[in-house]
Formats: C-alpha cells, structure tokens, sequence
C-alpha cells in the first residue's frame, strides 16, 4: 500500500453490517439464494481506485464513492461514483461527488440515503477536509450538507438505532467523536474518546452500544489493547475488557449471537494470529482460533449463514493476499476459502442480497478489478486436475479438468497475454478447459497461476536459449594432492540453457549431473596419481573449469625441450599445422606470442611430451612473420602474402613525390574492405625513426593505413591532411615507428570505388 492515503479500515467491516441490524435493508438472510459463482470476475469499475468507500443501497445495488486514482507519491482523489448492479453484474455511472475525496467517513441512513464524510481531497491541495454530502440513490444526486466539526480522515462511521451517525476519531489518532442528525442536516460534537487512538477495530453491538478496540496512540507510537464503548443513551464513552493481544488495523465483526469477532491487525509489525471474541454481557474477551494467513487491512463481512468471511490485506511477510478464510462461528474455528481472482487491500467487501459478497477494487494499482464470492462454491471441494502443465519453448495445447459442484459457476482468470482459452473458460459444474501456449522466443522461463473456482493451475514453459549465454561456474578451479579425491561444480545456467559437461580426461570421473538444464550441480572424482603433475580443462555451458593435481614425479629442472618442426611456412590461404613437443616427463609448458591471425585449437599447455595444433588465418596483406614460444623455444610461423601484382608494394623513396592512381585493376584486398581500390607502398625503417605521409588527390577523397610488417594496421588517417588530403600524422608533426622492419603504405579513398589520380610523399626527420 501506498503510504500518503491509506486504506481506512472501516471500509473493510462493511456497512452493511450496521445497515442490517439497524433494520434499513429488506433482505431475508434466512432465506438467500446463491448465484452459484465460487470467485468470479463481474465487469470492472470504469475507474481503478482504492481507500474509496462502499454502500449497500436498499433496491440492492452497490454505491462506490470517491477513493484515490494514481500510484506512488502522485496521488489524485476521485469525485466520481459507480453503481454495481448484481442483475447485470457490471457497473454503471453515478453522479459525482461535489468533492473528490478519499479515506473518508461512510454511512447508510435510515432512509436509504448514504452520507460521506471527510476524508483527504487533491482539491483542497491533498489537506484534509471537513465537508460532508448525501447521495439520494432516488434521484441519483449529491447534496451538500452540514461539514464536521473538526476534519478528519479514516475514521468511523456507524448508524446508530436512532438514525443519528456517530463518526469517531480518524489519523492520525484523533480523540474527539461527533454526531450527524439527518433531520438538521448537521453535526454537533459527542463525548471525547477516553484514549486517542487510530486505526481501531469498530462495530456497533445488539444493544445499540458502539464497540471500538484496540487501534495505535499517535502521541507514543505504541499500539493498544484497551478498549471503549460509546452507549448513546449517556452519549458517554467508558473503558470495558481489553484485548488479549494490542493491534492496529483489525476488523471487528458483530455475530448472530450478539458477541463480536476481532481478527488480524499489526502490533509493532508483528501480525497476531489469534482471533477474539468480546462478550458484551461479562464485558471481556477470549481467544477464538488462529487465521491460516495473519494479516492486516483486511476486509471482513458476516455472511447469511452467520459466519464470516475475511479477505485480501496485508500479510506478515508485507505482501498484498490475495487468499480469503471463513470463521465458523459455530466451532469458532477458521478454515480457507479459496483464493480471490487477484490480491489486494484497501478494497470493500459487501454482501449482497442474493447472499454473494461483492469484492470490489483496492491496491496495488490501485485496480478497477471486482469479483463476487459464493462462500458455498468457494469453500466447496472443487478440483483441477493436473495442478500443474509445462511446455517447450515451442508452446502447444492441452487441457484441465475442472470438478465443481453442478450449481457453482466459474471462470479462468489470471490468463497471461502468452496464452489463451480456446474452450471453457467459462462454465458451470464439471468441464475440460483447452488452451494454448504461445511459442517463446526468449530464454528464462515463464509461468502463471491460473484461479479457476479459488484453485490454482500452475502453467509453465522453457524459452529457447541464447547461444552466446555462458553459464557461471562455481569454484573457476580446482587442486587436488597425488592421492585424488572428489569435488562438486556448481552450475549457474539460464533455465532454457540444457548443457553438458566435456573435456573429461580418464582420470576424472563425472558420478553426477554429467547433463543439465538450467541450474545444477556436477559431482567428479579424481583418480590418485603416480605420474607427473596434471591437469584439465571441464568445459560446462560455453565455460570452463580447471581440476588440476599434484605429481608423484617432479620436473627435472636440467631438462630441455625439443621442438620438432622448429619453424613453419604458409600461403597466403593459411591453414592448419601442429608442433611436435618432447620434454620431460613432469615438465609443464605452455604457448604463447600468438597473434590475432593464429589460433591455438589444442595443445595451449601440456606436461611431458605433447602436440601443439594452430591454425592461421587466410593473409590478405603483405608476408607476415611471428615467433611463438612454446615450451621456452622459439617456433617461426612465416605467411606468404596474396599472389597478385596489383597488391604488390611498390618501394616509396622518402623525399621523392610518388604520384599514381587508382584505377579498377587495383587490388582489393586493403584495410579498408573490397570495395575499395588501394595501391600499396612500402619501405624499410629502423626503430624510432621518425616519418611523415602525405596523401593527396584532387579526384577523390583520400585515405591512407600504415601497417607493419605482419600486417596490422599501426595508424590512419583520413582528411588530416586539409581537404580531401590525408595525412600521418594528422595535420603536422611526425609518426616513431615502433620497431626495426618493413612498412607497408596503403592509398586508397573513403568512399568505395572511387578512381584517380594522387600523389604520395614520404618524408623522414
């Protein structure tokens, strides 16, 4: 729930408890006939809202008033009313409040009129307000009426048996109570509450008293068990019993037997299980069985059957429930009741005539969503079978069967956009639901929980993986001494990740999760060693493990490898080739220097003899040479350059004027891509020494690369040179050349295949 405009809890009692014992409703609770709906969707309000109120009217529909529209901090209060009409189950416009308003005081009148009262208004800046005004569901219309003595919000309102309205306290814990005469139209203060007190428990007792109870103490922060009762005869309020437990945020609800229930609520952050009976003969309290969820802002309605239903709130771990529960009067015992068609507080729970309740708005959101509740639908031992149904990242069809009772309707609710009910998603009484799963194209997983009939159908699917997720892998490596033993991988993975693990030398033994999907664990052994030290590398989900181990035997530090070819020469088409290595028996080495035209395909590292097998890359420059180290021996891969005379260098003389042009017999195989003409020069250099390129062309915008003498491009340039002239280095200056060997000049332009004539100047310092 937000915290600028909380959900009052006296919307949660209901009004039609106070309507019913005050005898303003025609209804025969005796005689009730259910519409058969378990917890079923009706049409949603036009509006979402939450800390809104809500009225049983006496044709039987139900006013909803004002409330809040607007999420976090950006809080805006509705002016607007809707009307839900049980025939239709749907909602219909009222007229609107002359004040927007939330949090604020509700009540019916003896004569059917509803009067509101209070609350906090975006109209008046967000302040709270003391303006009040009745709706005459007659003629549909708002009137003004006398405004409260002091202003107030989330407070009380309860009908008494005289048709006054007596409103008591409100937040942030006012002690002050007033009374509403409809026939003045005005409020006259009442009897000062004995202990100020917010969010207390309320209901109006058999004998016309008014029960409040527990509630916090704004002024100490502390939360209360003690309790008052206000008797209109002395219009005085005087302290009776207390609570076993203190609480804020409690429901109190007046049973057939005269005695009140007081459940759920927050003491500290602390939820209290227990329930309470208060007993207004002795004027004490006694426990009365546990709720199965603790919870606060709940809301609570005495049903037909005189037990009580209790709904949604806030539960111990400040998640919003979206589980209900009955009280069983009779045993004073609680048992579940299904499970709403979407979780919420700060809504309004009313019963209505045909015995159902309506449940309707609320937060987060706020929502616009509403639903009724058939308790004996509800509480029935409906069954879907399976409880659960996976599918491929492929998505598919399947089905579900739902067993109800032949007069209990129900629907499919919590659908997501990635699936849809091709049959059934409405019935009554026994049916096979289909549906179909939507193909996903993502990795991770999905699933809902569909509520059919307050059960629960968990629908689930594995998305496809990307190929370029790694999983992590957990410890990176792993030593062990001569003798062996056992270790554990473990394996974080996207849940459509399936992989497996490779690379597994004889002498480790995968005992389990050799496979997985997702998240998991590899268990291994290794074997004892009577070799040299060694190692390897357990590849798992595009990541890699190293187990390594200690030898029985030790490196002879007087050995020397031998390397078998010592050197090696290649096209221009590259390829692969491998390099055979003798060295001691408990001798490590590995390989390095290898550029980014050489790959090591196997044999990066090795203990005793060994095979090192590379690959290098087709050469599209100028002969290119590298000296790998392996073993702590020098291996010389030399690469001839393309064949071609167009890619041929030609030899640039520093301080002689090179003039030349590109034409389309030019070679193609430059830096700067096929599709662009490049004549190449070259020259010899010492380390450091100093030169400058000057490349310019009045037929094409220019471009130069110097590379060096295995082909990477050292710098560039572009229009360093002013114009469509370039130059290395940019604009003036000179380049140090980083080592002793042959550099390779490439002319060429920036857009492709441009043609022309240019002139090319080297000049050394």
């Amino acid at each position: 729930m937000r915290g600028s405009i909380p959900a009052s809890s006296s919307t949660h009692t209901s009004y039609l408890h106070r309507a019913v014992l005050a005898g303003l409703v025609a209804l025969s609770l005796a005689a009730v006939v259910h519409d058969g709906r378990a917890m079923e969707s009706t049409a949603p309000l036009a509006v979402a809202r939450d800390s809104h109120s809500a009225a049983l009217l006496p044709d039987g529909r139900v006013l909803i008033a004002g409330g809040n529209d607007s999420m976090g901090t950006s809080v805006h209060t509705l002016s607007s009313a809707e009307i839900y009409d049980p025939a239709s189950r749907g909602y219909t416009a009222a007229a609107p409040m002359n004040v927007s308003r939330s949090g604020h005081l509700s009540a019916v009148l003896a004569d059917g009129r509803v009067l509101v009262a209070g609350g906090r208004s975006t109209d008046t800046g967000g302040w709270d307000i003391a303006s009040a005004e009745i709706y005459d569901p007659a003629t549909n219309t708002w009137s003004v009426t006398g405004a409260l003595q002091e202003t107030r919000r989330l407070g009380e309102a309860v009908t008494l048996a005289d048709g006054h309205v007596l409103m008591i306290g409100g937040d942030p814990g006012l002690n002050s109570s007033e009374i509403y005469d409809p026939a003045s139209g005005s409020f006259g203060a009442s009897a000062v509450l004995l202990t100020p007190r917010g969010r207390p428990a309320v209901a109006r007792l058999a004998d016309g008293r008014v029960l409040m109870a527990g509630g916090f103490d704004a002024s100490t922060g502390g939360y209360l068990s003690s309790v008052e009762i206000y008797d209109p005869a002395t219009g005085n309020w005087s302290y009776t019993g207390s609570l076993l437990a203190a609480r804020a945020y409690a429901t109190a609800t007046l049973l057939a037997d005269g005695k009140v229930l007081v459940a759920g609520g927050n003491t500290n952050s602390s939820f209290p299980a227990a329930a309470e009976l208060y007993d207004p003969v002795s004027g004490t309290f006694s426990a009365s069985g546990a709720l199965n969820v603790p919870r606060q802002s709940h809301a609570a309605t005495r049903l037909a059957s005189g037990d009580v239903l209790i709904s949604g709130g806030t539960a111990s771990t400040w998640q919003t429930e979206d589980s209900s529960e009955i009280y069983a009067a009779a045993s004073g015992s609680w048992y579940r009741a299904g499970r709403l068609n979407g979780a919420r507080n700060g809504h309004t729970q009313t019963l209505l005539g045909n015995g159902d309740v309506l449940v309707a708005a609320g937060w987060p959101g706020p929502t616009a969503n509403s639903e009724t509740v058939d308790v004996d639908c509800a509480v029935a031992t409906n069954t879907v079978a399976p409880t659960s149904q996976s599918f491929p990242a492929t998505g598919g069809s399947n089905t579900f069967a739902m067993s109800v009772p032949a007069n209990c309707s129900w629907s499919v609710n919590r659908v997501p956009p990635w699936m849809t009910i091709d049959a059934n998603a409405h019935a009554t009484g026994n049916a096979t639901v289909s549906y179909t799963v939507a193909p996903m194209t993502t990795g991770g997983t999905r699933s809902t929980i569909l509520l059919i009939a307050g059960k629960e159908l968990v629908v689930s699917q594995i998305g496809t993986c990307n190929p370029n997720y790694s999983a992590y892998l957990s410890p990176a490596s792993r030593s062990f001494t001569t003798g062996g033993g056992s270790g554990t991988i473990s394996v974080s993975h996207d849940a459509a990740c399936s992989w497996s693990v490779a690379g597994v030398p004889a002498w480790i033994t995968i005992t389990a999760g050799a496979s997985g999907q997702g998240n998991g664990t590899v268990s291994y052994s290794v074997a004892a060693n009577t070799g040299p030290a060694r190692s390897a590398t357990l590849t798992i989900g595009n990541s890699s493990v190293v187990v390594s181990q200690a030898g029985a035997v030790t490196c002879d530090p007087g050995a020397v490898a031998t390397l078998t070819p010592t050197s090696q020469n290649l096209t221009s088409a590259g390829g692969s080739s491998s390099i055979s290595v003798t060295h001691g028996a408990a001798c490590s080495w590995t390989v390095s220097g290898a550029p980014a035209w050489i790959t090591i395909n196997s044999g990066a590292s090795g203990t005793g003899n060994g095979t090192v097998v590379y690959t290098a890359a087709v050469n599209t420059g100028t002969a290119r040479s590298v000296t790998l180290s392996v073993a702590g021996k020098s291996f010389v891969v030399n690469q001839a350059a393309p064949a071609g005379a167009a890619c041929d260098p030609v030899n640039l003389v520093a301080g002689v004027t090179a003039n030349g042009s590109l034409a389309s017999g030019d070679c193609t195989q430059g830096a700067r891509g096929s599709s662009y003409y490049t004549d190449r020069y070259s020259f010899t250099a010492t380390a450091g020494q100093k030169v400058s390129l000057q490349l310019s062309s009045s037929a094409f915008d220019s471009f130069i690369y110097l590379k060096n003498a295995s082909g990477t491009v050292l710098t560039s340039n572009d229009d360093g040179g002013g114009g469509t002239n370039s130059r290395i280095p940019a604009t003036s200056g000179y380049y140090t050349l980083p080592t002793a060997g042959t550099y390779t000049v490439e002319v060429t332009s920036y857009a492709s295949g441009k043609t022309g004539a240019y002139t090319l100047l080297r000049t050394d310092y």
